[in-house]
């Protein structure tokens, strides 16, 4: 299968996203602000989004809040768990791969 992508528009994911994914809190891209004015946005006039008067490409049917029609079976059949599930998936040397980030999970730990 093959995706075809406006090449445009993969540069202007790429930029978002290493923005939003910068290491350094200070160069951040965190300001709301700011991030609306990334070129990736540029096709959304925020203000009607805001007002909620931009219809939907696609509004699912359901016939209620715990309706899970439109999810696939396969999902609905897994056990409910915290990923990685076997102790080892998460090591020391996964978890050097996010020093320096702002956010710690204090959950996960890690022998020193």
């Amino acid at each position: 299968m093959k995706v075809h992508c406006d090449f445009a528009l993969m540069l202007f994911c790429r930029t978002l996203l290493e923005g939003l994914l910068q290491r350094d809190v200070n160069e951040r891209l965190k300001d709301p602000a700011k991030i609306k004015l990334q070129p990736f946005f540029t096709p959304i006039d925020f203000q009607i989004l805001f007002e909620k008067k931009i219809k939907p490409p696609f509004i699912p049917s359901v016939s209620g809040e715990g309706d899970v029609s439109n999810v696939d079976p396969v999902f609905l059949k897994e056990a409910p768990g915290i990923s990685p599930t076997e102790p080892g998936n998460i090591d020391k040397s996964d978890q050097t791969n996010f020093e320096g980030f702002t956010y710690v999970n204090h959950q996960i730990k890690v022998e020193q």
